[in-house]
């Protein structure tokens, strides 16, 4: 089932977890070896992934990203223990496609009894690329990270503009400096100049 499938069961299903799987470097796989071998290698991680969470909700929501939800009758500690289990599982577990040999390591991003599911799960999933983290989970019970407040990721976004305003308008302004001791060898500083000249 496809994403607006997902969105309809979180609407109207008791569910209190969800895992969001993003395989890391698909685009890879399909730059080199073609879309038929990556779409090949999808139906099958697919497959794998039902066989791993039998009596969950399994769903393709596009590309590399896959969704499990589970509602209230599986225990967050069996839930959590499945989903480390499926990351070592796919990490070491080669799929064989045309004489060829694929491991899709993931990454997950986990949403455990939070009012909005799939936005606790987009945002652990975030985390989990910005660290370099196999997993991230944002739990209501332990808070293993802080759910995003709205001011935060408005002041994020408004950065961003900035930032991206200044790169056009060539904005930046490099200074360099020796390091004593160094051996002429200097370290660089960035400073974006602002309306204000600040």
């Amino acid at each position: 089932p496809s994403r607006s499938t997902l969105l309809g069961y979180l609407n109207g299903l008791k569910a209190d977890k969800l895992a969001l799987f993003n395989i890391n470097g698909f685009w890879n796989i399909n730059h080199t070896y073609g879309y038929d071998v990556g779409d090949s290698l999808l139906r099958l991680f697919a497959e794998r992934l039902e066989r791993r969470f039998i009596g969950e909700h399994v769903f393709h929501l596009g590309g590399d990203l896959f969704a499990v939800l589970s509602n209230h009758s599986t225990k967050r500690e069996d839930f959590v223990s499945a989903l480390k289990a499926a990351l070592w599982y796919f990490g070491y577990s080669p799929f064989h496609i045309e004489g060829n040999s694929f491991f899709l390591s993931t990454r997950i991003g986990v949403a455990i009894g939070v009012d909005t599911l799939f936005f606790g799960a987009e945002f652990a999933l975030k985390q989990a690329k910005q660290t370099k983290r196999e997993m991230v989970i944002v739990d209501a019970e332990n808070r293993h990270i802080c759910l995003p407040k709205s001011q935060n990721i408005k002041s994020a976004i408004e950065w961003e503009t900035k930032i991206r305003d200044a790169i056009k308008r060539d904005k930046f302004v490099v200074y360099a400096q020796e390091i004593v001791g160094g051996g002429k060898k200097y370290e660089c500083l960035v400073r974006m100049e602002q309306a204000d000249k600040s």
